[in-house]
């Protein structure tokens, strides 16, 4: 399979018709044939979005960018991201533990200008 690279250029679609104007719904024929050639089985184009969005959000893409760059119109479709992956949600708290860390003279000279709390009472 080849696309005429100057034929996409003058559309704005991704897979534009060859019959006309407006895009290709859906390229099922060419998407066999470039999975033919590749030796693929079993991948829809909706596998390579999904792919892309995971990959963003994987690279600290924040999720109402990933949105936007995949043209989801609620935050819910957009969601299915943040459980892919957990490693911004460590390195924050991460961060956050060690400027405690790095601040516990100061927090602990806080305290202890504190006043005495007043003894609890026994139930």
């Amino acid at each position: 399979m080849r696309i005429d690279m100057q034929d996409a250029k003058a559309s704005a679609y991704v897979f534009p018709a060859s019959s006309g104007p407006g895009h290709m719904a859906p390229p099922n024929k060419r998407w066999k044939a470039l999975l033919a050639e590749a030796g693929l089985e079993n991948l829809r184009l909706h596998d390579l979005r999904r792919t892309f969005g995971s990959w963003a959000a994987a690279g600290n893409t924040s999720l109402p960018l990933i949105g936007r760059m995949l043209g989801h119109k609620s935050t819910d479709a957009t969601a299915v991201y943040a459980r892919l992956h957990f490693d911004p949600v460590k390195e924050a708290m991460e961060a956050a533990t060690a400027a405690m860390l790095a601040n516990r003279k100061q927090t602990d000279e806080v305290l202890a200008s504190l006043p005495p709390l007043p003894p609890t009472e026994s139930p």
